[in-house]
């Protein structure tokens, strides 16, 4: 005879007793348990989808950015030295000293001093003002602040031509004509430049511009360079700028004819 295989005989008698046991629901009952088994079904479908778009929501709001930075500053921690008290005075910063007058004369208007040269020109902390020209059309002071330094400052200068006199035979003044600057006129159109005889000539602007030499000397024109001799002896009276300087040795200017005087008639 086979021998029975004693799990099957387990088995066979659970399933007995369960069949035996079992109250099986009522007919009216049945249609009540498959509703309650949709709903669970239906519930438990939604909780698996809100659970799946957690999932896929969460970490996208993780790399959103950094959290908004609170608007309030962060109370400063104390300093550890004792804060002063109510009645304690802040020193004022020392004052600054003006700054010093260059070689140019340019300087601060403040603390700066204004005096008169020997020559009579004004003077910025010791340094004589001078006449100088912008793009070689303006005739402007330098220092350039000179009037806001010195408002009472006066700035003379004259146009000076000299040319040859056949009378007197030598290089004479012929025009004089003067000009300043001023806090009211800071700076004039330079003056329209002039022309000299065949005989030769000097056209120049002098500062000061008072006691300029009524003639030029023998010696000066028969020196070995005129022009430049010219220029230096102009200089003693002050600053020179330069128009025209043409000069002649006296021989050389009194073998031209027409640089000296007519023969009478025989």
């Amino acid at each position: 005879m086979t021998e029975r295989d004693p799990l099957r005989t387990h088995f066979d008698a659970f399933q007995e007793r369960s069949t035996s046991t079992a109250i099986p629901p009522s007919v009216e009952e049945i249609p009540r348990r498959l509703r309650r088994t949709r709903r669970r079904r239906t519930v438990a479908v939604v909780l698996a989808a809100l659970a799946l778009i957690a999932l896929v929501t969460v970490p996208s709001w993780r790399n959103s950015g950094p959290p908004p930075i609170p608007t309030n500053s962060p109370t400063p921690t104390p300093s550890a030295s004792p804060s002063p008290s109510s009645s304690a005075v802040v020193a004022a910063p020392p004052p600054v000293s003006p700054s010093s007058t260059s070689a140019s004369g340019a300087s601060s208007s403040r603390g700066a001093t204004c005096t008169t040269s020997a020559r009579g020109n004004p003077m910025v902390n010791g340094v004589e003002a001078q006449l100088t020209q912008d793009y070689g059309t303006t005739m402007i002071p330098k220092p350039a602040n000179l009037f806001e330094v010195c408002p009472a400052a006066r700035l003379a200068f004259v146009k000076v031509i000299y040319d040859w006199s056949i009378d007197r035979q030598q290089y004479v003044l012929v025009s004089n004509v003067s000009y300043a600057l001023t806090q009211s006129q800071p700076s004039m159109t330079r003056p329209k430049p002039s022309v000299v005889s065949s005989c030769g000539g000097i056209v120049v602007l002098i500062v000061p511009g008072r006691s300029v030499p009524s003639s030029i000397p023998r010696s000066v024109q028969d020196s070995a360079q005129p022009n430049s001799a010219a220029y230096t002896y102009l200089g003693k009276s002050g600053q020179v700028i330069m128009d025209l300087i043409e000069i002649y040795s006296y021989s050389n200017v009194t073998s031209r004819s027409y640089c000296v005087p007519a023969s009478p008639p025989a």
